[in-house]
């Protein structure tokens, strides 16, 4: 199964995506392809389970470019608009995320945004959504990071 899925723009809430994106890579045999905004791509690179991350793009002409690639599974966790209209014109053939702000049409499979998610960690939030997929129960929530770029020394 090839999944794409759409992480939040902003640095702490994609820092929060992590548990759920790692519990959705275990779906598909083929990894998942990440579409992250370019100041939080880095935090995607060599995530375990995560096979590509694509810079994200405003635009139809990136997400007609999707269509080439087959997706057979989308998932957003951002919770625009936009987010849900572009990966409908990816073409991808289930495409799960919640329901808000009219977006439902662009959804197969729209969720219901709980009633206390403003009450709620955003963790938790993220990992319904992934619960929903694989109907696994809740599953630890840690957290993986690579650091690449940057190194400590002691002089």
């Amino acid at each position: 199964m090839k999944i794409l899925v759409r992480v939040p723009n902003w640095l702490g809430d994609a820092i929060l995506s992590i548990p759920a994106l790692q519990a959705l890579s275990t779906l598909g045999g083929d990894g998942v392809t990440v579409v992250a905004h370019k100041r939080v791509r880095e935090l995607f690179e060599g995530l375990p389970g995560v096979n590509r991350v694509l810079p994200f793009e405003r635009g139809i002409p990136f997400w007609l470019k999707r269509r080439l690639e087959q997706y057979d599974l989308g998932v957003l966790f951002p919770l625009s608009f936009s987010s849900a209209f572009l990966l409908a014109m990816s073409g991808t053939k289930e495409r799960v995320g919640y329901k808000t702000e009219g977006r439902g049409v662009f959804l197969t499979h729209p969720l219901p945004l709980p009633k206390d998610y403003r009450k709620r960690h955003l963790v938790e939030t993220y990992l319904q959504l992934a619960r929903s997929l694989n109907g696994e129960e809740e599953r630890e929530k840690n957290i993986e990071f690579r650091i690449s770029k940057y190194s400590s020394r002691s002089h």
